[in-house]
């Protein structure tokens, strides 16, 4: 949800509590309920989650890639 000053967002999915600390959840629907909040700058996270998201290498390991949350995040 978004006002002219605030904007809210959050993940589509639970709270995973069966994998929370193992660092697996994927962090993509929260970018993108974000990415709706943005006023500027909503393009760069579209592409940049569309770069990470083209290369095993650069994504979570539930869509057959090689990293953590975090390290997707980062």
């Amino acid at each position: 949800m978004a006002g002219d000053s605030l904007c809210a967002a959050q993940a589509q999915h639970g709270s995973a509590p069966d994998i929370a600390g193992e660092g697996v959840a994927n962090a993509t629907s929260l970018y993108l309920s974000a990415e709706a909040c943005c006023l500027t700058g909503s393009a760069t996270i579209t592409t940049s989650l569309g770069a990470c998201l083209e290369h095993s290498e650069t994504r979570t390991r539930d869509l057959q890639g090689l990293l953590l949350t975090d390290q997707f995040a980062d």
